[in-house]
């Protein structure tokens, strides 16, 4: 009882900040992730502008950092770098086990196969996860995607205080190595959560998907 009241509390209180729970722990973690590496790589820095700063204050400026990181991650460097090559590896990893056409296990595959051209099959899984499942299934694909974002927004923020490092002298391995691991860690976890939604979709019958698709203008 007690659960399922937490949970609703905290669908009230997303829905009043009017976020989705994905974006709600990229907007919090990646600005908790960021003041905490330059707590690592410039300690004098921090320790400057918490003495020049209010704790309020400081948590407002890391929470809109955090904010600000996000959407370069997720609308930039996501959408160009890291979706593309996640899906290039997923269809390498189904071109190994024999999966083609209506067998793909990648979502954007799949939706080829069902005939949605190349340049709306990112716009098909969209509307899929936005409006195709139950409120419970979306609401718990976003929590989901959101700690395949932890382990990507690790990643990139490792990868930038190691560029950070190098190009000032300094050592840099650890954070390379810290960007490494949780890099080929997002890629293992975004892999197996999209052939999990593949399943899901396929499961509710191709009819059913080729009408919604159809619906939302990613089908003739």
């Amino acid at each position: 009882m007690e659960d399922i009241i937490m949970a609703e509390e905290e669908n009230a209180i997303v829905s009043r900040l009017g976020v989705t729970p994905e974006q709600l722990i990229g907007y919090v973690y990646s600005g908790i992730l960021a003041v905490f590496i330059v707590t690592q790589v410039e300690p004098a820095f921090i320790k400057k502008t918490i003495d020049t700063t209010t704790a309020l204050l400081f948590t407002i400026i890391a929470l809109i950092i955090g904010i600000g990181l996000y959407v370069f991650y997720f609308r930039i460097i996501g959408e160009f770098v890291l979706y593309p090559f996640q899906h290039l590896v997923h269809w390498f990893v189904d071109r190994l086990r024999g999966k083609t056409g209506r067998e793909h296990t990648s979502c954007v595959r799949y939706f080829g196969a069902l005939g949605v051209p190349v340049g709306f099959r990112r716009f098909a899984y969209e509307a899929i996860m936005a409006l195709f499942h139950s409120d419970d299934v979306r609401r718990r694909i976003q929590l989901q995607h959101g700690e395949l974002h932890v382990l990507y927004l690790t990643a990139v923020e490792g990868f930038a205080a190691a560029a950070y490092l190098f190009f000032q002298g300094r050592d840099f391995q650890i954070w390379l190595v810290v960007g490494t691991v949780f890099f080929l860690g997002a890629l293992l976890g975004d892999l197996r959560q999209h052939m999990l939604e593949c399943t899901m979709i396929k499961a509710k019958g191709e009819q059913e998907v080729k009408k919604f698709l159809k619906d939302v203008g990613c089908l003739s």
